[in-house]
Formats: structure tokens, sequence, C-alpha cells
């Protein structure tokens, strides 16, 4: 086994770790929000949750981003926000983005936002399904462009699944209480 494989072994183990110690919406999406950033070495990174409706998607966590960037990102509908990533949510599609250009191309509205903060070259977002429910979204972003190899992006959609699984247990805890 490399190197690389057992970094990403360890991280999966140290989120369900994390995972197994929270009950609450908020615990898990801080330690999804956190441990996400840390096993994929992300400069920045959001957790979104979908309404039951299926037609918003709000921001519960986040890590990295400029509150200019935020104030555009808090909400996603058809409508508002990012068309672009609703619509691949609602498809169930992993955005990957590995430059500027791509960037500027499927985000123009976020890409023009102007900050004084570093801001991201690369990123992706995964929908996060659990027991064949969408429940929201992650995504990671980096500084610097870089490419995501199918491996990496294996990597990225177990720790996804893994984190939906969560997420929905603990609406669930939630909805009990």
């Amino acid at each position: 086994m490399t190197h690389e494989a057992r970094a990403r072994l360890r991280a999966l183990s140290e989120l369900a770790a994390a995972l197994a110690a929270v009950r609450t919406r908020r615990e898990v999406a801080e330690v999804i929000v956190e441990e996400s950033t840390r096993a994929t070495g992300a400069d920045t990174c959001t957790l979104y949750e979908l309404d039951a409706a299926r037609e918003t998607l709000t921001l519960v966590a986040h890590r990295g981003y400029a509150p200019e960037v935020l104030t555009r990102i808090g909400r996603i509908t058809a409508t508002e926000g990012s068309k672009a990533l609703f619509d691949a949510m609602q498809q169930r599609a992993p955005v990957w983005v590995e430059s500027e250009a791509d960037y500027a191309r499927l985000y123009p509205e976020l890409a023009a936002v102007i900050s004084p903060s570093p801001r991201g070259r690369a990123f992706w977002c995964v929908p996060l399904a659990a027991e064949d429910r969408l429940v929201g979204v992650l995504g990671v972003g980096y500084c610097e462009p870089r490419a995501f190899p199918d491996d990496e992006r294996s990597f990225i959609e177990t720790l996804c699944r893994h984190a939906a699984e969560s997420y929905l247990r603990a609406s669930r805890f939630e909805h009990e209480d």
C-alpha cells in the first residue's frame, strides 16, 4: 500500500471516529468541514443542507471563505446563487474544477467577485446522498490550480458518502428528540 493510500485510509478512519462522537446536525456539519478540509488539503470548505422541498441549499458550515464570497453563496436555488451547482446537485453529479478558466466558465458570477483574500482556482462539489436521498452538497477549494485524478476522486466520493450518512443520521436523531 502506498503512503498516499495509507494517508487516505487514515483520514477516513479519523472522519468515522469523529462522526461517531457527535449527534446533532450542527456538530456533524462542523466535523465534516474540519475533517474534509484536513483530509483533502483544501484551503476552503462548504457544507450545504438541502431543504425538505428540495428547492434550497443553505450553507450550514464553512471554512476559509472571504466575507465577500460568503454573502453570495449562503443560499443556492435553481434561480439564485449558483444555478450550475444547483443543477449538478439535482442530477447528483459531482463538479470538478481544475483551473481558473474552468471556474470562470462554470461560475462567472462568483469568479467576478472582487476580494482582497486569496481565491479558489480549483475546487470540487459533491452532492451528499444517503439511502437514495439527497441531503446536501460538500465542496472544497484550493488556492492553486490542481488536477483531480481518478483515485483522488474515488477517495473524495467515499468521504462524501460517510458525510451524507452521518448528516442524515443526525437529522433523524434531532427529529426523534
